[in-house]
């Protein structure tokens, strides 16, 4: 019994708590900043209901208006709205600025039918009007891989579109539901 209690003496010996997790942040004095003292550095003039943001390589922000049908190029070196796009009607489920354009699924009304526009990057014109279903107003679009990924159902109907002819190549079956997807720094889909 004695060497028992002797070995378990040395095994608890070697085994230590682990070190206390040290919490993340910044610890120097006057560095944290209250929410409530953060200024802006641009308030841009978007009238309507500027929702959906994305952003492009040389750093222009661009944001989608639902009432308007319409994007706006921000720029934030200037702190200006530099273009207002017509694009279809009712931009919804996000934006995705990738391979040249800037990607605009449109929910459409009754009256027009959900598509999804194609804007160049660069002249701010609308290259095409792609036809589409949409998955949910509040889902989100993807570029990576050479392509455009968009949830077009409830169903779980994930398509890939060639940017080449703006047609869909295929079709991923996720689970019922999916709606929001994006694309990592490793070029992986990430449902």
């Amino acid at each position: 019994m004695s060497k028992f209690v002797t070995c378990l003496l040395l095994v608890s010996g070697l085994v230590q708590p682990p070190p206390e997790s040290k919490r993340p942040g910044v610890k120097a004095a006057g560095v944290k900043i209250p929410i409530e003292r953060l200024k802006p550095e641009a308030i841009y003039s978007v009238p309507g209901t500027p929702d959906w943001l994305a952003v492009d390589e040389p750093g222009a922000v661009w944001v989608s208006n639902k009432p308007k049908d319409s994007v706006s190029k921000l720029d934030p070196k200037t702190g200006t709205v530099t273009a207002t796009i017509a694009v279809g009607k009712r931009p919804c489920s996000g934006l995705a600025a990738g391979l040249g354009s800037l990607w605009v699924p449109n929910c459409g009304d009754a009256t027009t039918p959900s598509s999804m526009s194609r804007v160049d990057l660069q002249t701010g014109a609308v290259t095409a009007t792609i036809k589409t279903t949409i998955g949910n107003t509040e889902g989100s679009i993807a570029t990576g891989a050479g392509s455009v990924w968009l949830m077009t159902d409830a169903k779980g109907t994930l398509a890939r579109f060639d940017p080449a002819t703006n047609a869909v190549v295929a079709e991923i079956y996720v689970a019922p539901g999916s709606y929001g997807l994006t694309f990592g720094e490793v070029d992986q889909l990430l449902l």
